[in-house]
């Protein structure tokens, strides 16, 4: 069987997004074999986007076939998505719940409803849809965010982002299922906008990722832009 795809980056983060028309196919090990740099297309991500009675839900897979409640880079190429088939009050679904969209210079998206878990004794845990350790350190670059990184997501079954600043931060992060520093998250920044929130009162942050710059603020929930595009389209054979 063959199945269309689109190839779509969100400020570095790299997803292979496709559109479920009724495939019946196992998405988890699809991502597996999909995602692989060398033997598949490649990515950080399997988005796969279906419409359901309710309409239009988003799922998201690691590279190693897990499946983590939400994407918030993912999330900005569904809006992106939703907005070129002409929807225009952009609503769509995800295993975290309902978010809101809107296209404007860059897509801009509603995240889950965050807190702030717990202090720990490396950093603080928060979950913006899913759980993050957020580690504030003088200078990331002297971080090695791969070794730290594996050490403290194993420790704590999190993603972990290193931060430095505040209105304006920089912000690496190492995600779990990928097992490696991507080049952007954006519910780590989510979640480090979240805490200082929380701890400090700021009302926006701009945040420089590996991959490029994203906003972070609080409506009635946490919102993030950035930039995101379709690089490409393809086929490919999936065997049933």
């Amino acid at each position: 069987m063959k199945i269309e795809f689109l190839k779509g980056v969100a400020t570095g983060n790299d997803f292979v997004f496709i559109e479920d028309k009724g495939f019946d196919t196992d998405w988890d090990r699809l991502a597996k074999t999909v995602l692989h740099r060398k033997k598949g297309v490649g990515g950080d991500g399997l988005l796969v986007l279906s419409r359901l009675a309710e309409g239009y839900k988003m799922r998201i897979f690691n590279p190693d076939g897990s499946e983590p409640e939400f994407c918030g880079n993912g999330a900005r190429l569904v809006v992106l998505y939703l907005k070129n088939t002409g929807m225009e009050e952009i609503v769509f679904y995800s295993k975290a719940g309902r978010h809101r969209g809107r296209m404007r210079d860059t897509p801009e998206v509603e995240m889950p409803e965050g807190r702030i878990e717990r202090k720990v004794d490396d950093g603080v845990i928060v979950r913006a849809g899913v759980p993050h350790l957020v580690v504030e350190v003088e200078d990331v670059d002297n971080i090695d965010v791969v070794s730290e990184g594996r050490k403290l997501s194993k420790k704590y079954g999190v993603n972990v982002d290193f931060f430095e600043g505040r209105e304006k931060c920089r912000i690496r992060t190492y995600e779990r299922g990928v097992e490696d520093e991507t080049e952007s998250c954006g519910s780590g920044v989510a979640s480090v906008y979240l805490y200082l929130h929380e701890k400090y009162g700021i009302k926006k942050m701009e945040a420089e990722t590996k991959g490029g710059m994203l906003t972070a603020w609080m409506e009635e929930k946490v919102w993030i832009k950035g930039e995101a595009r379709f690089v490409f389209k393809g086929e490919m054979e999936v065997s049933l």
